[in-house]
């Protein structure tokens, strides 16, 4: 196309708010005065060779919005450009040797990976995103993260947090790249990285964008396999949009190509196959370099968020665009909504599930309305919302309702996430009548300003965690609150150095003090290292926040907010509520009985952050302290609270009196006594006692259903340990196991399960103890039968194989690794934790060899095929399975379920995350080995319990890839 040579006449005002309207001369001007936003017409240019005269830059009074720079003296500029976008177009595909750099070729194995761009106010961000990808997500891509040295070299050691990741074990690739391009700025360092990436099939994520799925998957997706391009939608659309792109926009003009009605485009994600769309790309190229800068100075798109989209539109390139329009999630004060982050979905979901929703997907689009507003005096000022305000206009009452919504039907759903205002009233402080002497440690009665500080508590594996959030709260949020870092020298010793990290933060930082204290106290373990901090912190109010806790706000101003004055304790909500638990907390639990206080519908806490003033909270600190030290502890042992997570909360709101429960026998009622005891400030202090640094307490269980030898090794952690099931009978088999692992490295606790004394002999017990000081017998059926839970007629039936499950149920190690005593091995079985199986799921099992027999779970039970009737017939309100029937895509594939296989599982090796696991699903495979074994025999021995019991509790679960293997 011959270059036109153009020269500007003027601007040509035109009536009636469009370009063809009537004339009206009056309202003309030069070509190089600014024509006002709302105005009609169209510059008019001449040719200079052939005096023809052309209309250029036609314009809708809303053509451009309110702050757009219009002179017609651009418009031979405006003119031209679709022109020189084709040049560089048919160039690059006139040329047969046309690629995008460091692009292998097409019929090569592609090169996928995770690109990234940071600056210094969003390292923390990457950071956090990095950690959730690898620890969380379990995902393996590479990543590039690209950056402008001049923008870093302002904040010496920026990068560090990042760099200190390369290496660390578990972290996978990530590389970095300097963007040197002067022109390659603001967002178009977004487009030089993907231009110039490594990958030859790219994952773009925004540095605050956090995958709740390993977003691997994507790039073997029928969507993006079939067109090479995948983009997401943004909130607007032609018929509401922020950004005025619109049928009437000056935009299509400019890229001269038809008006396109869809949902723009949200660019913090794009997936792009390099290969396929080297074209589109060098033309995104072209979009965001070119100058002088049309789309800015006119405010026709904002800065990359079409550029990807429109580009393949015009060169009417395949792409795939997500579906479902993005949802909304936010806060509901006082039935007013503000929504502060955008959820973006996948192609494949069947399925969303909504706390609140506001539109069917049978709505018009036209109906997806995504407003901007400020929701004073519920949220502040400078806050900016998105969604709609007011719940009566979508039709949101105070309860939570879910909703399935079909992504595959015509229109929209839009998702709010409900997060309610709990108030968190501790008036528990003012109704226990604890002695005007009692204060916590560290109390500085006589102060008249109390200190207030940040607590934290790490370990080896949150170090890099803590660093980032440090720096994010002292380089990015400026906050100057002093942080104590509270650790236990056991843990950091097998990492030689884990705290130099922080040590070396703490002596470069001139703001706010860092200081460093040891946790001696030998019951301060796990969960409990977060109590014992709070309660012997040397401040006298208290922030505590998770190690990977990030704020996005200097926290500073929550100890001056009305709401911790007035209460002196603020506690946020978990997305658990009565209806909706995997914790078991609602109006049945036993935990309300064993509390001796009344149920309490209300959200379940998440402890990740807590603000107390501890001068003024000592007695529920106190009973926070017993509930999570007192022995036995029916709260783990029967799983009716998960950690800390809910304690304080149940401390704050329990309004027991101190009367009828003292001094009765049953072991639950001694609870309540001892309780109430402590709540009135009599004698009674053992629990609390255990936090003074002169006073120990053992962490294994003292029972008389536990032994140890006198050499026991107590110091074993019980986080991690391997257990085998054994009698007499088998001793030799056991022994030898038993040496195998420890000749291979293998050093956590060995817990030796077995059903009544009479299965291991006093010389059984008496030789593994001399030759091994970290093992411990455990008579499981013994300790189940005292607690009712199994009946003395029923412990007979486990002097089998059959007490596998059972000691599974039973264990109170987390990291259970189950080995038959006849297991040859070759190497530390430990090593199968580091499989992606178990990182994602917490779980590692090994398939049996396929059997054909018409029998257990192919059997024929009712005319039925035994694993289909156990799927839709299984009672799954019994234990709270909120979704019922809703069978996981492995079982669909499994030799049973096709019915070629009465087998699945091989037993013999089986590896649980129990605190991943649940309760749930111990509570279904008791069921299965105490009543449905005994209804059908649905397995060879114990074997098909382990996956059924995930299965129907709907808890994700990994089997080993390697197919069964025989040896003779």
């Amino acid at each position: 196309m011959k270059e036109r040579q153009l020269h500007c006449i003027g601007w040509r005002a035109t009536g009636e708010c469009r370009p063809n309207g009537p004339r009206t001369p009056d309202q003309d001007l030069s070509c190089f005065t600014r024509v006002p936003s709302d105005a009609s017409g169209y510059c008019e240019v001449e040719d200079t060779e052939s005096g023809k005269r052309f209309r250029v830059g036609r314009r809708h009074c809303d053509s451009l919005k309110h702050d757009a720079v219009f002179r017609c003296s651009d418009a031979v500029g405006f003119a031209n450009f679709p022109r020189e976008a084709r040049e560089v177009v048919d160039k690059a595909l006139e040329s047969a040797e046309f690629a995008l750099p460091n692009v292998g070729s097409v019929v090569s194995e592609p090169r996928d990976g995770i690109v990234m761009v940071v600056y210094p106010k969003v390292v923390a961000s990457a950071y956090a995103t990095i950690v959730v990808l690898r620890e969380i997500l379990s995902c393996k891509l590479p990543i590039e993260i690209w950056f402008i040295p001049r923008e870093m070299d302002p904040f010496p050691g920026a990068l560090d947090t990042l760099l200190d990741l390369v290496g660390v074990e578990g972290m996978g690739e990530i590389y970095f790249h300097e963007v040197l391009d002067p022109l390659a700025v603001g967002f178009r360092v977004k487009v030089h990285a993907i231009y110039n990436s490594i990958f030859e099939r790219v994952l773009y994520l925004d540095a605050d964008n956090v995958p709740v799925r390993d977003p691997s998957f994507l790039f073997e997706s029928r969507e993006f396999l079939e067109t090479g391009a995948m983009f997401w939608p943004d909130f607007w659309h032609p018929s509401s949009s922020i950004f005025n792109i619109h049928s009437r926009s000056l935009l299509w003009e400019m890229l001269d190509i038809p008006f396109v009605n869809m949902f723009e485009q949200e660019s913090g994600q794009l997936l792009v196959d390099r290969r396929k769309h080297a074209v589109r790309l060098e033309l995104v190229r072209f979009y965001a370099f070119y100058e002088p800068d049309y789309f800015d100075r006119m405010k026709l798109v904002h800065g990359d968020k079409d550029l990807f989209r429109l580009a393949w539109l015009k060169l009417r390139a395949p792409l795939y665009m997500i579906r479902t329009p993005p949802a909304v999630a936010g806060k509901v004060i006082n039935r007013s909504f503000c929504g502060m982050t955008m959820v973006q979905h996948d192609a494949r979901d069947p399925v969303f599930w909504t706390h609140l929703v506001t539109f069917r997907n049978t709505s018009e689009r036209f109906d997806y309305v995504i407003d901007t507003y400020s929701a004073e005096p519920e949220f502040a000022k400078e806050q900016n919302c998105y969604g709609q305000r007011e719940l009566v206009r979508v039709g949101i009452d105070d309860g939570i309702n879910t909703f399935p919504v079909p992504s595959d039907q015509a229109g929209i759903a839009e998702e709010l996430v409900h997060e309610e205002a709990v108030p968190h009233e501790a008036h528990a402080a003012t109704q226990i009548a604890m002695s005007s002497n009692y204060t916590l440690p560290h109390i500085n009665a006589s102060a008249v300003k109390p200190r207030d500080g940040i607590v934290m508590v790490v370990y080896p594996k949150l170090v890099p965690s803590a660093y980032a959030t440090i720096r994010a709260l002292r380089d990015i949020l400026g906050c100057s609150l002093p942080i104590e870092i509270w650790y236990r020298p056991d843990e950091m010793k097998d990492t030689p150095g884990a705290l130099a990290p922080l040590q070396r933060l703490a002596q470069n930082y001139s703001v706010g003090d860092i200081s460093f204290h040891k946790i001696s106290s030998p019951v301060a373990k796990r969960f409990v290292a977060k109590i014992y901090a709070i309660y012997r912190s040397f401040f006298d109010r208290v922030l505590f926040l998770d190690a990977d806790n990030v704020p996005v706000r200097d926290p500073s101003f929550l100890f001056e907010s009305p709401e911790f004055k007035e209460t002196g304790a603020i506690f946020w909500p978990d997305f658990w509520h009565p209806t909706s638990t995997m914790f078991g907390l609602h109006s049945k639990s036993l935990l309300w009985e064993l509390l001796d206080m009344p149920f309490v519908d209300m959200f379940e806490q998440e402890s990740g952050q807590l603000v107390i003033d501890r001068r003024r909270h000592a007695a529920p600190l106190a009973l926070v302290v017993f509930y999570a030290l007192h022995e036995p502890n029916f709260l783990v042992h029967y799983k009716l609270a998960w950690g800390d997570k809910d304690l304080f909360r149940l401390a704050w709101l329990n309004r027991l009196v101190s009367n009828a429960g003292i001094g009765l026998s049953d072991s639950f009622d001694v609870f309540k006594s001892r309780t109430y005891n402590l709540k009135g400030q009599e004698d009674e202090k053992d629990d609390v006692a255990a936090f003074e640094e002169n006073i120990t307490m053992p962490e294994h269980p003292i029972s008389p259903f536990y032994k140890r030898g006198d050499g026991f090794d107590s110091s074993v952690s019980r986080d991690r340990g391997v257990m085998v099931c054994m009698h007499d009978g088998v001793l030799s088999m056991g022994l030898s196991l038993i040496r195998e692992l420890r000749c291979l490295g293998n050093k956590e606790l060995i817990q030796v399960y077995h059903c009544g004394e009479e299965e291991l002999s006093a010389s059984t017990v008496e030789l593994l103890f001399s030759l091994d000081d970290r093992l411990e017998f455990v008579d499981a059926c013994s300790d189940l039968e005292s607690q009712g839970i199994i009946s003395t007629n029923m412990t007979t039936k486990f002097r089998s194989w059959w007490i596998k499950p059972l000691a599974m149920y039973h264990t109170d190690v987390r990291h259970v690794m189950l080995l038959d005593v006849d297991d040859i091995i070759m190497r530390d079985p430990a090593v199968l934790r580091d499989l992606e199986g178990y990182v994602m799921t917490g779980t590692t099992f090994f398939y049996d060899r396929v059997l054909t027999k018409k029998k257990l779970l192919i059997g024929n039970d009712g005319g039925k095929l035994y694993l289909r009737k156990l799927l839709h017939e299984f009672d799954y309100a019994r234990f709270n399975v909120s979704k019922g029937l809703n069978p996981s895509q492995h079982v669909f594939e499994t030799f049973a379920f096709k019915g070629r296989s009465c087998h699945e599982m091989d037993s013999s090796m089986v590896l649980i995350d129990k605190e991943r696991a649940g309760h749930t699903v111990m509570d279904i495979m008791l069921w299965f080995i105490t009543e449905e074994r005994f209804r059908f025999m649905y397995s060879w021995g114990d074997k098909e319990t382990f996956w059924l019991a995930f299965e129907l509790a709907h808890v994700p679960y990994s089997f080993s890839p390697k197919v069964t293997d025989s040896q003779n």
